[in-house]
């Protein structure tokens, strides 16, 4: 017997009958609130920092280790951590031009996306076309009354990374992933919360409409 049947086995001695019947199913427009662009001092810092990171991999600096908040290993050479200053680059002369020119109004205040939210009897499934960070997946979870609840990222698109309120505002990799993008401004506290909030209360009503 495999591990998979195994465990098959052992779950049909926890099953529990629905006390719940029926399905819903609700797409939701969520508004994730958008920061505004960092100062024109601080973009004109980083970018000469990227720009002397980059010379200085080109040139085989073994000590590019560490650029605007990226830390790279020894096991990549020095060259090949330049190239990926080089993608992140892009966004602070976007975001140094929009500040320049008078336009950050332009930018939008808000990332709208799509929640998908499904009950099927005691079940709540939550799609978010993003990859959350743990935190809003465990909100989504503990927040809802149901007895099981499944959040589920990547659904139908994807707008990346999208982080917790816990998590904004650092500058690593995933949690500033907007500098990857042409051209997103940065995530706001809440900011992923809001797609955690709007499921749980999705799914609360539907259960509390079918005590009766």
């Amino acid at each position: 017997m495999s591990y998979q049947e195994l465990w098959e086995v052992k779950a049909l001695d926890r099953l529990k009958p629905s006390k719940q019947v029926g399905l819903d199913f609700a797409v939701e427009k969520v508004d994730v609130p958008l920061a505004q662009l960092p100062s024109e001092e601080v973009l004109i810092h980083e970018i000469a920092v990227m720009e002397d990171f980059i010379r200085r991999a080109n040139d085989g600096d073994e000590n590019t280790l560490e650029c605007v908040g990226l830390n790279f290993p020894r096991e990549l050479t020095p060259v090949y951590r330049g190239r990926l200053i080089e993608s992140v680059l892009p966004w602070n002369r976007w975001a140094l031009k929009m500040r320049r020119t008078d336009k950050t109004n332009d930018i939008p205040e808000y990332l709208e996306m799509e929640l998908y939210v499904i009950r099927v009897g005691d079940v709540g499934i939550v799609g978010m076309p993003c990859e959350p960070f743990q935190g809003i997946g465990r909100q989504i979870r503990r927040e809802s009354v149901l007895p099981l609840t499944i959040p589920c990222g990547y659904v139908n698109c994807s707008h990346s990374y999208i982080t917790d309120a816990e998590n904004t505002g650092d500058t690593e990799y995933i949690s500033a992933y907007y500098r990857y993008t042409k051209f997103r401004a940065p995530l706001k506290i809440p900011a992923g919360d809001v797609l955690a909030k709007r499921a749980a209360k999705i799914l609360n009503n539907w259960a509390l409409a079918n005590s009766g």
